[in-house]
């Protein structure tokens, strides 16, 4: 496995989205999504054995979780807009991996792609003290916490590990009263600067809530003359939808002509970049590209090249609140965290002599805005924890138009994708 240093090399991809509610630990055995889309729940996980690709963590983690989240996609929810957060995900996931133990341990470990809980410990610390940047034009910021209801207590071991390598903030709170989702939403408010309103709600049967926020706010480093606006059509896979475009040659983008898709990329003033994908099969449409691990991660490990584009894209606001993120890590072979007739998997998290607990739900809300000036970006995941019982050349601008469904990413300055989504309707 690789060091934590190495992991840091990686390019992360991302994640889509699930719909409807999983029950999860407080009604016995775990549910499982029927295969779709290619993906199966016995497939393996990727690993770095597997793709021999140089520090692969979070790209093994964003490749397997898009593919599974894909698959858990509820047919009346496939034309709506996604937008999700695998770093987000992934540092939610580790706040729980870092509690647990047993089975538990030992997949969420394997899902994180990490040795041990030290080893996964440096590393969340590690990205979180590489990427945050604070500047007039750009902000990425992580915050996390943990609630606890008050007839409870963290264990002091856990309590320290997460707040040494997280910088996790530490609540007690009463979760049958009808003001903790209120503190919970005024936090995630604070947090995401606004963007994200609303957090996940808790109910009197959680026991803990493990949270992590994620906010990007980046300025194109070419921005769109706001003169330059036009409105047009936008072919959604409903329906059509008159919306308002930004126009221009971008000199700095990248762009790349493969056989299934075509994908360019504008620069950010942090060094971020944000990629746009489309898929030559409209009827498939960006859903298709996300379909198999595997080709995903070719897709996202594509490298673009230097080229002079003019741009036709519409500004945006895409909204997803994922609500069972756990059926997408039960399809990839996650299942004792959330399994009540698994006692032991996290004794490490909470203090308790004669009580065992359970993931009952992870759920993340996200937010992307994309106008003439640039990102701003926010992500809320939330691990619900219940007892058992419960460079440009000379050619001629290629032309790029979004006025199609498309995919997009978000990546950091140091190669971590910080969001994907699917822009499909207006």
């Amino acid at each position: 496995m690789h060091s934590a240093k190495r992991m840091l090399a990686c390019i992360c991809v991302l994640a889509l989205m699930c719909a409807g509610l999983l029950s999860g630990c407080s009604t016995g055995e775990p549910v499982n999504p029927a295969p779709a889309n290619n993906a199966t729940e016995d497939a393996p996980l990727l690993s770095g054995e597997d793709l021999k690709i140089e520090g692969d963590t979070l790209l093994a983690f964003s490749a397997n979780t898009a593919s599974a989240l894909a698959s858990t996609q509820d047919e009346a929810h496939a034309d709506e807009n996604i937008c999700f957060s695998p770093l987000s995900l992934y540092l939610a996931a580790s706040l729980a991996a870092l509690g647990s133990d047993n089975e538990a341990r030992a997949e969420l470990i394997e899902l994180l792609g990490i040795d041990d809980l030290d080893a996964l410990a440096e590393f969340c610390h590690v990205i979180m003290q590489t990427d945050t940047t604070s500047t007039d034009a750009t902000t990425i910021a992580f915050a996390n916490s943990l609630w606890i209801d008050d007839e409870y207590a963290f264990r002091a071991p856990y309590a320290a590990m997460v707040e040494n390598a997280l910088d996790a903030s530490l609540f007690s709170v009463d979760f049958a009263a009808l003001d903790t989702n209120s503190q919970i939403d005024a936090w995630i408010n604070d947090e995401t600067r606004g963007l994200i309103e609303h957090g996940i709600e808790t109910n009197s049967d959680t026991i803990a809530a493990l949270i992590n926020t994620l906010y990007f706010k980046d300025r194109w480093t070419e921005p769109f003359n706001e003169e330059n606006r036009t409105t047009q059509a936008f072919k959604g896979e409903r329906d059509t939808t008159e919306m308002t475009f930004v126009n221009g040659t971008i000199e700095g983008s990248s762009y790349i002509d493969e056989p299934t898709f075509t994908a360019a990329s504008l620069e950010l003033e942090s060094g971020a970049r944000m990629t746009f994908f489309l898929n030559k099969d409209d009827e498939a449409g960006p859903l298709g590209l996300m379909a198999d691990p595997s080709e995903l991660l070719a897709l996202l490990n594509t490298p673009l090249q230097p080229r002079s584009v003019t741009w036709t894209m519409p500004e945006f606001v895409s909204e997803s609140s994922l609500g069972s993120l756990e059926k997408t890590l039960q399809a990839l072979g996650v299942k004792a965290p959330f399994d009540p007739e698994r006692p032991g998997s996290f004794t490490s998290m909470i203090e308790s002599d004669s009580e065992d607990f359970c993931i009952d739900r992870i759920a993340q809300n996200n937010k992307v805005s994309v106008n003439a000036s640039g990102v701003e970006a926010a992500s809320a995941t939330i691990v619900e924890m219940v007892k058992l019982t419960s460079l440009v050349d000379e050619e001629d601008p290629i032309t790029f138009t979004l006025d199609k469904p498309f995919l997009y990413t978000i990546a950091s300055a140091e190669g971590h994708l910080l969001f994907i989504g699917t822009f499909v309707n207006a």
